[in-house]
């Protein structure tokens, strides 16, 4: 049976999840969540998308990507396909095994404003907090926290300035909102996620 398209787009900034097969440990090697991070790298070549936050847990992750043109709904299903077939195939060959690697293509939440960005940030940089993995942000090396505040790999200034307003001042503002406690807006996946979207 052929799969469902996606409805329309209504919004540039989207919340996008992947996950293991079974809810399986794809990413808990270290290789792994590098080869995944490398291949969003690799893929970004995609004019149309920017990839705006990102935290690789070990058996999903989570992105926001800004798409520039919402008429252009497609670019999302391409940009996601590119990187998770490339991600199962080395993961196939790898591990000696075959099938699929990802739960479903992918899940994807419209973000309607600017709080709810700013929540959707901070849900995808608390997860490893969440899970125990580190006892602060700075901790986790494979999410976007560390980008910004510090060396840049996938979050680009246009990135930073499609957040905050601005790719200069915005640290102080940054540094705020992951101080608030009660996130509202952004529940946990199974929650609010609806595979129609």
């Amino acid at each position: 049976m052929p799969r469902q398209a996606r409805n329309t787009i209504i919004t540039n900034y989207s919340h996008v999840i992947v996950q293991g097969i079974e809810k399986n440990y794809i990413f808990r090697e270290r290789y792994f969540k590098n080869l995944y991070l490398n291949l969003l790298k690799t893929n970004m070549m995609e004019p149309n998308i920017e990839l705006l936050g990102y935290c690789v847990m070990d058996n999903h992750t989570h992105m926001i990507l800004y798409l520039d043109d919402i008429n252009n709904s497609k670019a999302i299903g391409k940009f996601m396909q590119k990187v998770n077939t490339c991600f199962a195939v080395k993961y196939n060959k790898i591990n000696n095994r075959v099938g699929f690697v990802f739960r479903n293509r992918y899940y994807l939440q419209p973000i309607m404003s600017e709080r709810q960005l700013y929540n959707c940030l901070v849900y995808i940089h608390k997860n490893p907090i969440k899970a125990n993995i580190v006892p602060k942000y700075e901790d986790y090396e494979f999410s976007s926290y560390k980008e910004f505040i510090g060396k840049r790999y996938l979050i680009t200034d246009r990135g930073v300035k499609l957040i905050f307003g601005s790719n200069k001042d915005y640290l102080e503002t940054f540094e705020e909102i992951h101080r608030i406690k009660n996130i509202e807006d952004i529940k946990d996946v199974k929650e609010t996620i609806d595979e129609k979207i």
